[in-house]
């Protein structure tokens, strides 16, 4: 009787335990994402519904040749770090809705480092600045399968220039559709990821 009651016991703890891991997002999720560059990146689990995304790749750098299009004209290398509050996990979780890879919504804080150690143009050769991209926004994830997901976001962006600027890199690289000063701007910061998870 004892033994069956033991074995009862562990049982039911395990299922709670079990149960209580599912309610969090996931420790730890490593991959690699394509956006408008090329990143690896990790996003780690700070508490139930917050996470700490880092990412180190290349980003795209855009011109603005033709009137209003947005033209691509480079490679630079980048880092960022990406702080996120899943407004829906545990919802999710509750109606049985795929949560797999932390598929959900969230509110997004974004601190992002262009920097211009080396450069690759696409066409002529490019001098790019150092900038800092603020952004803040809402997204959503959600992952297909065990390995491939797709992320959205909309939000604002806040660029800041460093160094000594050209006027002309000011005007051919910063987006035309931004609200423009003499080293910074704001900017629509929405874009599609697709990733890829180890």
């Amino acid at each position: 009787m004892k033994k069956w009651m033991f074995m009862t016991l562990v049982a039911l703890l395990s299922s709670h335990i079990a149960i209580a891991q599912n309610e969090n997002l996931e420790k730890s999720i490593w991959g690699i994402q394509l956006d408008t560059g090329l990143d690896f990146y990790n996003e780690t689990r700070l508490a139930n519904n917050l996470s700490l995304r880092a990412e180190a790749g290349v980003a795209m750098t855009v011109s603005n040749e033709f009137l209003f299009l947005i033209v691509p004209s480079g490679l630079v290398p980048k880092v960022a770090l990406e702080s996120r509050y899943y407004t829906n996990f545990g919802r999710r979780q509750k109606l049985g809705k795929n949560t797999a890879g932390n598929s959900a919504n969230f509110i997004y804080a974004r601190d992002e480092y262009r920097a211009d150690w080396f450069e690759i143009p696409f066409d002529e050769p490019l001098t790019y600045a150092n900038s800092n991209v603020f952004s803040f926004g809402y997204g959503l994830h959600r992952q297909y399968g065990d390995h491939f997901s797709l992320g959205i976001t909309i939000g604002l962006s806040y660029i800041s220039f460093t160094g000594d600027i050209d006027p002309d890199f000011f005007n051919d690289y910063v987006p035309i559709i931004a609200f423009k000063s003499e080293q910074d701007s704001w900017a629509l910061d929405n874009g599609i990821t697709l990733s890829y998870r180890f």
